[in-house]
């Protein structure tokens, strides 16, 4: 029965594969081929699962040692789609007259080495923490894979067609999204690595601490993964500075919930007084630098010459009242939820 409710979650996949269809995104026989290869991908997974199973042959945990063992195959692969792409719109608007001014392969380049540096160093996280991906088998995680694979598809949609939909209205885009070009498909690839890699990355790092926690395995804290999860931050912070608001948005959302989330994970391992100094630092810092993003986003908080004196930050008080309330309400509720996880060990034991 268990094996049946496991298998539920490939076949949902499969049908979430499907909205991906209704996503508006030109010219329509590209997309149709890549929704397609798309829609076949989880029930592929289904297929091979089963069988193997059948067989006797674990293919998911077969193909997790072998990622765990080689990580530099995980490592390549990201960095070479995540720079393909950049180089193959260099060429094509030499040879091919893809449309694009002097910015976009510059930008395009910083986006995609942020984009790679989050998926890889989550990778890393994972495979520095996690002894052996094994262990994890009584979670059946696995049969989630092909759930993170559509979704983490149509988020690369839904981003390709904002793009054409702000071409079509004429309005300020740096180059030309159409998909009949082979490095915005590639880029769509590299967008995918970096939403699936450190969404799954994440979720074997909790479910192994739960593991560690049910089995009564001590976890201790390691400064370098705090340096990991400031890296892959970095990169939803160089987000925001983009023009496109979905971006900006992108960052509002997912920023205080990846914060939010590194100090849940971080009060399950047991720490000396530097660690806790450590992530003290880590939790002022990110909510400061949040803060200052959304505020200096709209120019309510801005660099320029004080009435009195040198150049220093202005604060415009009347664009604070008016304009940014709901920004000022998503600090504070990741301040109050900060705290509240920061109290929760203390108070309940959560898992015994």
């Amino acid at each position: 029965m268990d094996e049946l409710w496991a298998h539920a979650f490939e076949i949902i996949a499969g049908l979430a594969a499907l909205f991906g269809k209704g996503i508006k995104i030109a010219p329509k026989k590209e997309y149709e081929k890549i929704t397609r290869i798309v829609g076949i991908i989880p029930w592929l997974y289904l297929t091979i699962d089963i069988v193997t199973s059948i067989i006797g042959i674990d293919f998911v945990f077969s193909v997790l040692r072998l990622l765990h063992k080689y990580p530099a195959i995980t490592f390549i692969y990201i960095v070479v789609i995540a720079m393909l792409s950049p180089i193959t719109a260099y060429y094509e608007q030499k040879k091919c007259c893809f449309e694009a001014d002097t910015s976009y392969i510059p930008l395009n380049t910083m986006f995609n080495v942020a984009g790679a540096a989050a998926a890889c160093l989550m990778f890393a996280l994972a495979h520095s923490i996690i002894p052996d991906f094994t262990v994890l088998k009584r979670f059946q995680i696995e049969k989630l894979v092909p759930v993170f694979i559509s979704m983490s598809f149509i988020l690369v949609f839904l981003y390709q067609s904002a793009e054409q939909s702000i071409k079509e209205k004429a309005a300020s885009i740096n180059h030309d999204p159409s998909i009949k070009w082979i490095n915005q498909k590639i880029n769509m690839l590299h967008l995918f690595n970096a939403y699936f890699v450190p969404v799954i990355s994440a979720v074997y790092i909790i479910t192994y601490t739960i593991y560690c926690r049910l089995y009564h395995i001590t976890l201790v804290m390691d400064g370098k993964y705090i340096l990991f999860l400031v890296i892959t931050l970095l990169y939803f912070y160089i987000l925001s500075m983009h023009s496109y608001e979905y971006l900006y948005k992108l960052f509002l959302i997912v920023t205080p919930g990846i914060l939010i989330s590194s100090v849940y994970w971080m009060s399950w391992f047991v720490k000396d007084i530097r660690m806790i100094c450590i992530e003290s630092g880590f939790i002022v810092v990110n909510l400061i630098a949040f803060s200052l993003r959304v505020l200096s986003r709209n120019d309510t908080l801005h660099f320029e010459q004080w009435p009195k004196g040198p150049k220093g930050f202005i604060m415009k008080w009347e664009k604070l009242l008016r304009k940014n309330l709901f920004c000022i309400f998503i600090v504070f509720i990741a301040i109050v939820a900060y705290l509240f996880i920061a109290l929760l060990p203390l108070m309940s034991e959560r898992i015994t």
